[in-house]
């Protein structure tokens, strides 16, 4: 119950391994070979044994059939146990719930499995490694800051502001830098996290905290007593077997003497760790001047903080007196996912937006942009009124708080989207109508010609139009329109010209 409840509040098996360990707790595990299998013996923590107890359905009274199957092609001659591949839960053959007394729930069951999966990198034990001193940049986050893709501690570039970058992975495997984060941003998010926990509202959940490490001491308490106990029976039990034997048996007598004697050895060391145990500080309560201290605290330390007297190595130090390590994840370009760990081992989610994204094709939303332009260029407006509407519709480009005409012009260029306005200049004809480019290849004549027949009435006005969109004239394809073009044309002695030949 214990280790389902750390790991519930801690949600990692090393976590709650070390844990184990530090209080010097012990698991009961099978043995399955060797001189003592198929005893029960009592061994130190280890994450696989967490792991085990964690996964195990049976510790929510479910009986599970087929958690493990066999796969032929895996197997190995002369190996009984090879073969046989774990398999997803959806694979099971066949649960049974409520076959056993449950420590926990089945939904808490699944949650568990979930957060298994979901578990990274262990970020506390490479955090401690990367922990240095406070320095006196002004990176605040500096030793704390920890990468949310490799989980390795994050180093600062000053360009010119502070940046939090990591590239673990480009060194160690030549992939691409795991991230570079805007610090600024960041800093400011964390500051103010900061101050709200030291305000006097957090005080009762500090309280609440409290109470639950004295309940959880006891329950270490009463494991240690019940350890103390199974030390003192053994012993006893190994005493009165020794005594029980008969003297003429000697080797019976001298193995049963040795017993006795790493019993009481076990039973010395265990009455040592006990008392050590006993000895250690005992956990802190929040009395009612303590709650005064911090009130006067947070009323007077955000002032002094932002007055300029205190260094950038005070303040780091400040921080790390609540703060254990920050890890930082960039979940879209635009989003960083800053997760504050505090010292009791409760974190806090937060999100910042930096000051701002180098590439626009970086952005989450940069796709819906691209449709949009695709959109309004189709219907006919210009960069400017694109730039303009995509503003007023909420979309912004890296560096600025809206589209800008050049990032629109880019995309559509990038994409060979003309403006319809220019498009419809490059057509001959459109929707039985010639433009001036058309009828021009049309007859064999220059545009200009076409155009001075439209200005001196040659062609009627009746079969002329105008484009309000490409701002250019459309000529009816009728022979009334066109023939006396080429009848004009004609009599003033000229003749169609042929493409590919001058005329002087």
């Amino acid at each position: 119950q214990l280790v389902l409840d750390k790991f519930a509040e801690l949600g990692s098996c090393g976590k709650v391994m070390r844990y184990c360990r530090d209080k010097q707790i012990l698991l009961p595990r099978r043995q399955v070979a060797g001189i003592f299998a198929g005893d029960l013996l009592w061994k130190p923590a280890l994450a696989s044994a967490i792991l085990d107890i964690v996964k195990n359905p049976a510790y929510a009274g479910a009986f599970a059939y087929g958690r493990k199957q066999a796969d032929l092609s895996k197997a190995k001659p002369g190996h009984r146990a090879s073969g046989r591949i774990a398999r997803p839960m959806s694979e099971w053959i066949h649960i049974q719930q409520g076959a056993y007394p449950a420590y926990i729930t089945w939904p808490q069951y699944l949650k568990n499995r979930e957060r298994l999966a979901k578990n990274g990198a262990d970020y506390r034990m490479k955090c401690e490694h990367a922990r240095n001193s406070p320095r006196h940049g002004n990176a605040l986050l500096q030793g704390i800051a920890v990468c949310g893709v490799c989980g390795h501690h994050m180093h600062v570039v000053y360009k010119p502001t502070q940046r939090y970058a990591c590239d673990a992975l480009s060194r160690h495997m030549g992939g691409k830098m795991c991230l570079n984060i805007d610090g600024t941003a960041v800093d400011a998010l964390v500051e103010q996290a900061f101050f709200e926990a030291i305000q006097p509202a957090q005080l009762d959940v500090l309280d609440a905290v409290l109470k639950r490490q004295h309940q959880e001491r006891h329950k270490v308490t009463q494991v240690w007593d019940q350890k103390l106990m199974r030390a003192k029976h053994e012993a006893r039990l190994a005493e009165r077997q020794f005594k029980a034997v008969d003297p003429d048996n000697r080797l019976v007598a001298s193995t049963l003497e040795a017993q006795w004697e790493q019993s009481l050895n076990a039973l010395r060391k265990t009455e040592e760790a006990h008392e050590r145990f006993l000895q250690e500080t005992p956990l802190p309560e929040l009395t009612p001047q303590m709650r005064q201290t911090f009130s006067q605290i947070c009323q007077v330390l955000p002032g002094v903080w932002r007055s300029g007297k205190l260094t950038n190595a005070q303040k780091k130090e400040l921080l790390r007196c609540l703060i254990d390590r920050v890890i930082l994840d960039r979940v879209v370009a635009e989003d960083i996912e800053v997760r504050i760990v505090w010292i009791s081992g409760h974190y806090t989610t937060l999100h910042a937006r930096p000051r701002r994204v180098f590439r626009t094709s970086d952005l989450s939303f940069f796709p819906k942009l691209v449709e949009r332009v695709r959109q309004l260029c189709e219907s006919g407006l210009n960069d400017d009124q694109m730039a303009e509407q995509l503003t007023q519709e909420g979309f912004t480009a890296s560096r600025s708080t809206g589209v800008p005409p050049q990032t629109v012009r880019e995309i559509r260029l990038s994409h060979d989207w003309r403006l319809l306005r220019y498009a419809k200049r490059m057509h001959d004809k459109i929707d039985n109508h010639w433009t001036v480019r058309g009828l021009s290849k049309h007859l064999a004549v220059s545009t200009n010609y076409v155009l001075k027949c439209i200005y001196d009435g040659t062609i009627p006005a009746k079969y002329v139009s105008r484009d309000k969109i490409a701002d250019i004239y459309l000529v009816l394809d009728d022979p009334c329109a066109v023939e006396p073009v080429r009848q004009k044309y004609a009599a003033n002695g000229r003749h169609p010209r042929v493409r590919g030949q001058s005329h002087g």
